[in-house]
């Protein structure tokens, strides 16, 4: 019998694997394979002290990680309030197809805190379709986001590479939001995403929450890049950056000032002031629950919305060289070309000295 399963377990395997067609496929193949989280969350070590109880050990996250940063360098003024004429389009109309698609037309995904899941959605559509176009269009022309809808029930998931699962800095948040509100928030991503590829506002080489750009396109940009370098006999220096917990850092103000400067409208601005502000999050742990608490900055991470809004928090990083610069989402690389490291520093330096108006030696 055990020889029997084994066996059928191999050729369901192999066939499976022969089948794939695509990489759609191949993303699931390495998916299943990937091993199954463990049910219990293990203790938390903080400045030498062991804590095992669940609530603590919820309410230490929800302190260490989510409260970690503040607003304290955020602007002083409210960019908003600044009048300036934008140069980027925005709509506010919405069609029952594009709600339909955003807010149903998606996988199945775990329900927020009101737990209404996009099953449940599906299976009453037909009658609430209208109320919810309705919705969303009402949102968008008066630049609003629900209150109900800015509340996070934030779960834990371990950081892949981490092995010491006591260490608070293990753990990644992953907010669990409104499927509802979920699918306003893909409309609107959508719609930055495409304005900002139609009007060149990100960098060529930033790839992430955009459509028709992957992590493949830029890997292939890089390694054709280097090997033209080889084959020229020059080195390349590369240096990676990854920016903790970037969106939780986000700075609100500064966000909307950078967007404002890129052109978008103050409607829009509006609406991404309403969706950042007053957020509320709460701590789920082996289904013991923190209290509500607000935080001060950040975009959630699990949002439909917030990888296009730190890609436009990034963009002047981004644009400024944009021959040697790449990223995707948050992560940054730069690289350079020369015939050694030292004639890379000197070129570097040569062509920031220049920038800033000073001679060079």
């Amino acid at each position: 019998m055990l020889s029997a399963t084994r066996k059928a377990k191999r050729e369901y395997w192999r066939r499976l694997i022969d089948n794939a067609s695509d990489d759609a496929d191949l993303y699931k193949v390495v998916g299943w394979h990937k091993a199954a989280p463990s049910l219990k969350f293990p203790p938390l070590v903080v400045d030498g002290q062991q804590i095992e109880g669940t609530r603590e050990k919820a309410q230490i996250l929800l302190d260490k990680v989510l409260h970690r940063y503040d607003s304290t360098d955020d602007l002083d003024t409210d960019p908003v309030s600044e009048n300036r004429a934008p140069t980027l389009p925005w709509d506010t109309n919405v069609s029952l197809e594009e709600v339909e698609r955003n807010t149903i037309g998606v996988s199945s995904t775990s329900p927020g805190a009101d737990k209404v899941t996009v099953r449940l959605l599906k299976a009453c559509w037909g009658s609430i379709k209208g109320y919810i176009r309705d919705l969303f269009e009402c949102c968008l022309k008066r630049s609003y986001f629900p209150k109900v809808w800015r509340l996070a029930e934030v779960v834990m998931l371990p950081k892949v590479g981490k092995k010491d699962k006591s260490s608070v800095r293990s753990w990644r948040p992953i907010a669990l939001l409104s499927c509802v509100g979920k699918g306003l928030e893909r409309i609107i991503a959508r719609r930055i995403a495409w304005t900002s590829l139609t009007h060149s506002t990100l960098s060529p080489q930033h790839c992430g929450a955009l459509p028709k750009r992957s992590a493949m396109d830029l890997v292939a940009a890089f390694v054709h890049d280097v090997e033209c370098a080889f084959a020229r006999k020059r080195e390349v220096t590369l240096v990676t950056m990854d920016v903790q917990g970037a969106f939780d850092a986000l700075l609100p103000r500064r966000l909307l000032k950078r967007m404002q400067d890129q052109g978008w409208p103050t409607s829009l601005l509006k609406m991404i002031r309403s969706f950042l502000q007053e957020r509320r999050v709460m701590v789920r742990l082996e289904n013991v629950y923190t209290d509500e608490s607000r935080v001060q900055c950040g975009t959630p991470q699990g949002s439909p919305l917030s990888p296009v809004l730190y890609m436009l928090y990034l963009a002047e990083l981004l644009n400024q060289d944009q021959a040697l610069r790449f990223g995707y989402a948050d992560d940054i690389a730069l690289y350079r070309v020369g015939k050694n490291i030292r004639g890379q520093y000197q070129g570097d330096y040569a062509r920031c000295s220049t920038d800033r108006g000073m001679g060079v030696g």
